[in-house]
Formats: structure tokens, C-alpha cells, sequence
């Protein structure tokens, strides 16, 4: 069995010392077990609604709550979960009589071995069992959809089985005439075949039987007012409710046209949804960027995202978050105007809106309204009545607009800072860049920045990273700042987005990296066991040149190389991700840790981890600077550290700023804290780290 796989256990015994004697033999064992306490029925009760537990052991002794009782609450609560009973000596007719009252099993302490083969045995049967119910409940949801897009198909489609008919759509029923489907329940196929036909599809049929057909006939078909129309028959082997039988997709000569009009709108249209695809929205944009100049309206880019979607795909099930996608599909064509605004489905779960206006409070009525509609709306689903709301981002296409792709990363921006700001809003882009006409001009902060590589005017200041539950030592992340003309400290917010956008941040994080290896060789031979963090921007992630440099600094610095740790953040090795994992690669063939900071940002953080190898989690500190007011935060934090901790990573919670939330966050287990609570960054390496401790998983009551 995968040691990485949590067990979520609960342990039953009068005795506190018996019970973690059991959870050590399982934690030796290779097993990774959270245990929860329970001390009585109500305290059981508790445990089993507000977690999915795996595995049940209770001493057979126990007198609160008893073996009996607890079995009979599992019952009650229809939970799917193994009961084992627990005893010091085991006998073969106590485990039998055990076995006939519904324990699946009778284990002891002093026989290990035979107490992790049948942990084992039952968590992977246990996983068997909900890999299986997971796959009828797919299948049931794939089979309802399956009849709704038969029910609301334009073709006319039938089964039939042994020539005769067990199904047949509306629109079926319409063409022969008949007025329901039990009228042609159990009808011959052969009775709606025209008697002139009759012998040219009975030898299709013995063609077919030989296994010689084509898969499409052309005949003519009589309808229950005795009218005869000419139609194409297609054929194809299927099943329904299980049993094998033939399809039959009937459609009538006369109808090629509409035919071709629907195949071309199946080009431009997005199947799930019906709005239309990426690709025909792209195109729409393009057309839009390139009239910006001549056009009288208004046009902007609604670009949409669920903000608990990951949530409500957890709570449903791929099947039914593709319900839950149709339906905002739904509001969004409600608030649309067809002839002019196009809608998309834009990503897997993401949509964009091409509208346009008179002004702009058009196009903000438009976000508001589809706004007010996702979180008013209630989605039906995996039989679940669930909320939802979204953020929206605008982008304006203007006179100055480049290309379609800078229109929607300004959207995609102003939607990430609505969903920062807590969700259920929109926002322009254009309000975000107001600050810019007061910013130096980047041609002046290019001189700067050159005169600082030249002349070392950056600075590098120090924050600590302190231990909650993670290992002793001293942790600094390295800040970057530049002096200015009076020696005042100027903050990277300043002047980073113009090295950026002039291709300045390689050469910056190669400055960092020498000056920060400098001053960590200086700690390790004065005695200290110091690491460092140090930033990669998004940039030089593509300069392999960068992982040669680190290289040539341990060689001649003599440096450990697990003491340094290179922080990447989640959207940079979102956009740039096989350049991320190949950087990577490299640091840690040297030797180095990774970090990847602004964890939690992203549509589905930890598919991120199916790529990349790293280390640490930072949190992302929209999570952390709301904490105590924000129970959504904080079970935000809670999920990040248990998914962490069952992938073996180390997480930090960054901007930690009151006590209070240090405190929420040594509950939630997580092992790193940093912040101006902490210590603010310093130019010093002064921060005592002597009161730190490596500290075991603790066991949750």
C-alpha cells in the first residue's frame, strides 16, 4: 500500500495509552494515519459527520462507546466504513463470532504484521468500493445526460432491438407520426419501411447480418397517415439500459441544407454549453481589435470564473459540475443579446463575453447582472441543492489595444483581482492602472536599475521564516531593495514592473542570487546553519543560464546546496510551465530545495504538483491576512496543509501580521510562519531562532 495515502482513523479504547500504542504500530509500519479521538457515543457521532473516516478500531472491551454500539451507529448512518475489533490475544472463536455480528475483522497489538495486512486489506477494499460507487455514479449522470441530448436532439434518432423498437426521440415520433412513444414501443421497424422498399431493406439487413452493410441506407419510410417520404437511414451497433441493440438516425433527403447549416454551427459552438467555442470567439475578438478605430460603440471582454468552483467539482463529481457549467452557460445567453454580444465557453471552467455599448455602463449593467445571477441562482446537481457566485474581469477594447491576446490577460487580470478582493464582483481593468500616469517613466527607471547592477545600489534585507511545526534552523527569506539618492530604501513594487516589462529581471535575480551566496558562505563560516530563500521572477525562469550561475557559486563558495531554496511563483510556473520543470530539474540536480510561493491562486494548485517536484508551499497571503474574520480562509489554509502534509511538502503562511492568526495557523498544522508579526525584514540576520523545535504530527481530537 502507498504510504502516502492518509488513513483517517478513529481509535476506540478506555485505555489513551492502548490507543497510541495502536496508531505508532501502524505510523511504523509505512502507514500514514491521522487518528481522531472518540470518548464517547456523541463524541463519535461528531467525528463520523464531520469527516470521512476510513477505518474503525475498537478495543473489544470498550465500555464507551461499546463494540455493538458503534457498529450499530455506522449502520444508522449508512457510512461506508470497516469496523475492526481489537484484542490482546486473538482466538479463532472470538474472531468468528466477531465476524458473523458484522466486524470485519479482530486484530491485536502484539501480532503487527497481522494487523497491517488487514489495515491494508480493508482500506484498499474500502477504496475499491468507493472507486466503484464514484464510476456507477458517473455512469448514472453519463446516462441521464445521454437521454436528455437524445430527448432534445434535432435528428430523429431510434433504437431498436431484434427489429423492434425499445426507443424513439420527439423529434422521431414526428416524422412517422405518431403522438407518443409507447405508440411505437414494440413496433416492427419493418412496419414503417414502404412497401416498395421492403425488399431492398431486407436485404440491407441480411447484408448486415453477414457483416457486409454499409452503415447508411437511403429509402422511402411511410407515416402513420399512410404519407410516404424518402429518408437516410444511419445504422450503428449501441446499447440502452444495458442490452445490446442497433441505433438508427433518420434523416429526410430535403433536410441536407439545415443539415450543413447545423454541422457548420457545430464548428463555432462549444458542446456542453452551446455557446460558442474559444476559436470562434478569438476570431470575433480579432475582427472587434481590428474595427476598434472605426467603430462608434463601446466593446469589452467579460471574462468569467466560478469563484468556489474546485469546491463544487469536489462536492459533485466531474458529471455534475458539468451540469453546474451548463447552467451559468444558461444565465450568462440569458443577459446576452444574440445578434449582438458573443458568448463563449473560454477554458475548462472559465467563460468570456464579447459586448459592446453606447458607454461603458452598459457593459457594467451587463457584469452586474450576471453576477447577481450566479449567486442568486441554485444549481441542481449529484442531488444537491448548491450556491455559487463568480468574478468577472472587463477589458475594454480601446483604440490603444495591440492585439485580442492583450485584451484578455487585462480581463484575466481585473477577474484575479476581483476574486482576491473576496469574489462575487467585477472589476475594469482600467481602474487598475490609474496609479500609472504618477510613475516614473521607464526609460528613467531603466538608468536606475543599470546604475544600481553597476554600482550595487541594490540592497538585500532579511525576514525570517519561524517554525510552527517544521524543522529547527534558521530560515530568512532574501528581499530585494534599491537605494535611493538619500540612501532611502525604495520597495521592488516601485520598480520591478518596469525591469519587467524592459527585460531587466534575469540580470536583477543574478545580482540576488551572487550577493545572497556571498553572505550565506559569510553565516556558515561563522557557525550558523542558515538557508536562504531567494525569489526567481517569471523571466528568468527561461535563462538556464541562471541554474549554471547557482553552480559555479557552490563550487566556489563551498556552499551546502540544500541551503539554498529558490521560490517560484504558482502564476509564473502556471504560464511558463515546461520551463518552470526544467528549471527546476536543475536546481535540484545540484542540490537545492524549491518553494512555490502564492500557493492557492490558481484554478487547481495541486494538479500543478503532478509536474513539479518541490519542496515547500508558501500560501498565498490572500488566504493569511484575512484569517480570523474569514471561516472560508481558514478552511481554505486547513485543505492546503492536509493535502500538503499527505504529499510530503512543508507549508508557510506568509504576511502573518497578529496573534491571532498565528494561532489559527498552529491549529491548522501549518509548519513555517512569516511576517511582520514574525519580524519585519531587516538588514541584519538578528531574529532568535533558539526557541524552535521540530515537533510531531499531533493527534486531533
Amino acid at each position: 500500500m502507498n504510504s502516502d495515502n492518509l488513513i483517517r482513523l478513529v481509535v476506540i479504547d478506555d485505555s489513551l495509552d492502548s490507543a497510541e500504542i495502536l496508531v505508532s504500530l501502524m505510523r511504523n509500519g509505512g502507514l500514514a494515519v491521522r487518528p481522531y479521538a472518540a470518548e464517547d457515543s456523541d463524541a463519535l457521532r461528531e467525528v463520523l459527520q464531520a469527516h470521512q473516516i476510513d477505518l474503525i478500531l475498537c478495543a473489544l472491551d470498550a465500555s464507551s462507546p461499546a463494540l455493538d454500539e458503534v457498529r450499530q451507529m455506522v449502520r444508522k448512518m449508512e457510512k461506508d466504513i470497516p469496523l475492526l475489533g481489537v484484542e490482546e490475544e486473538l482466538d479463532p472463536e472470538v474472531i468468528g463470532s466477531m465476524v458473523e455480528q458484522g466486524i470485519r475483522d479482530v486484530v491485536s497489538p502484539n501480532h503487527a504484521q497481522h494487523l497491517l495486512a488487514v489495515v491494508e486489506r480493508e482500506i484498499d477494499n474500502l477504496l475499491q468500493r468507493r472507486r466503484l460507487r464514484n464510476c456507477q455514479h458517473t455512469l448514472r449522470e453519463a446516462e441521464k445526460r445521454c437521454h436528455s441530448l437524445l430527448d432534445s436532439s434535432r435528428d430523429a434518432i431510434a433504437y431498436i432491438h431484434e427489429g423492434m423498437h425499445i426507443y424513439a426521440n420527439p423529434v422521431y415520433l414526428e416524422i412517422f407520426g405518431f403522438a407518443s412513444a409507447e405508440e411505437v414501443e414494440g413496433t416492427p421497424i419493418m412496419d414503417l419501411v414502404a412497401p416498395e422498399d421492403h425488399r431492398k431493406f431486407k436485404e440491407f439487413l441480411r447484408e448486415c447480418r453477414d457483416g457486409g452493410c454499409n452503415s447508411s441506407l437511403s429509402l422511402k419510410v411511410r407515416r402513420t397517415d399512410h404519407r410516404t417520404i424518402e429518408v437516410s437511414m444511419d445504422f450503428a451497433p449501441a446499447s440502452i439500459d444495458g442490452e445490446p441493440c442497433t441505433q438508427i438516425i433518420i434523416r429526410q433527403l430535403e433536410d441536407t441544407h439545415a443539415l450543413m447549416d447545423q454541422l457548420e454551427q457545430l464548428t463555432i459552438r462549444d458542446l456542453l454549453t452551446g455557446l460558442y467555442n474559444h476559436d470562434h470567439f478569438m476570431d470575433a475578438l480579432e475582427k472587434a481589435v481590428s474595427g476598434a478605430m472605426d467603430s462608434s460603440q463601446i466593446r469589452a471582454v467579460l471574462y468569467l470564473e466560478l469563484d468556489n468552483y474546485l469546491e463544487l467539482k469536489e462536492r459533485t463529481g466531474v458529471a455534475g459540475s458539468n451540469l453546474i457549467l451548463s447552467d451559468v452557460a444558461t444565465l450568462i445567453r440569458n443577459h446576452c443579446d444574440d445578434e449582438e454580444d458573443v458568448a463563449c465557453r473560454f477554458g475548462d471552467h472559465s467563460f468570456a463575453v464579447l459586448t459592446s455599448g453606447r458607454d461603458i455602463r452598459r457593459i457594467e449593467a451587463l457584469a452586474h447582472a450576471i453576477c447577481a445571477s450566479v449567486e442568486q441562482h441554485l444549481f441542481e446537481a449529484d442531488g444537491q441543492s448548491l450556491t455559487g457566485t463568480c468574478s468577472i474581469g472587463i477589458g475594454v477594447v480601446g483604440e490603444t489595444a495591440d492585439t485580442a491576446r492583450s485584451i484578455l490577460e487585462r480581463a484575466e487580470t481585473a477577474c484575479r483581482v476581483a476574486r482576491d478582493a473576496g469574489g462575487n464582483r467585477w472589476q475594469i481593468f482600467e481602474t487598475l492602472e490609474k496609479h500609472e500616469e504618477e510613475e516614473p517613466d521607464d526609460t528613467l527607471w531603466q538608468e536606475r536599475i543599470h546604475d544600481a547592477l553597476r554600482n550595487n545600489r541594490f540592497r538585500l534585507v532579511f525576514q525570517p521564516i519561524a517554525s510552527l511545526h517544521g524543522k529547527a534552523g534558521e530560515k530568512y527569506e532574501v528581499l530585494l531593495r534599491l537605494a535611493g539618492e538619500e540612501e532611502e530604501l525604495i520597495s521592488p513594487l516601485e520598480f520591478l514592473p518596469a525591469a519587467q516589462r524592459q527585460g531587466l529581471l534575469p540580470l536583477i535575480d543574478q545580482w540576488v542570487i551572487r550577493h545572497a551566496c556571498r553572505i550565506l558562505a559569510y553565516r556558515h563560516r561563522q557557525g550558523h546553519d542558515t538557508r536562504f530563500f531567494v525569489k526567481l521572477g517569471g523571466a528568468s525562469l527561461e535563462e538556464i543560464s541562471i541554474a549554471a550561475l547557482v553552480a559555479e557559486q557552490l563550487k566556489e563558495l563551498k556552499l551546502e546546496p540544500s541551503s539554498l531554496v529558490f521560490e517560484i511563483s504558482e502564476t509564473d510556473a502556471v504560464t511558463r510551465l515546461a520551463a518552470t520543470r526544467d528549471m527546476i530539474n536543475a536546481l535540484r540536480k545540484l542540490g537545492c530545495a524549491i518553494s512555490l510561493e502564492h500557493f492557492g491562486n490558481g484554478v487547481n494548485s495541486f494538479q500543478l504538483l503532478n509536474h513539479l517536484e518541490v519542496d515547500y508551499l508558501k500560501i498565498d497571503p490572500v488566504f493569511v491576512t484575512d484569517l480570523v474574520g474569514n471561516p472560508e480562509n481558514q478552511e481554505m489554509v486547513r485543505s492546503i496543509v492536509d493535502k500538503a502534509m499527505e504529499e510530503g511538502k512543508q507549508t508557510i503562511a506568509h504576511f502573518v501580521e497578529d496573534a491571532n492568526s498565528l494561532s489559527i495557523l498552529w491549529q491548522c498544522g501549518v509548519n513555517y510562519i512569516q511576517g511582520n508579526f514574525v519580524q519585519e525584514p531587516e538588514d541584519e540576520l538578528s531574529y532568535d531562532f533558539s526557541g524552535e523545535g521540530e515537533e510531531e504530527e499531533e493527534v486531533e481530537a
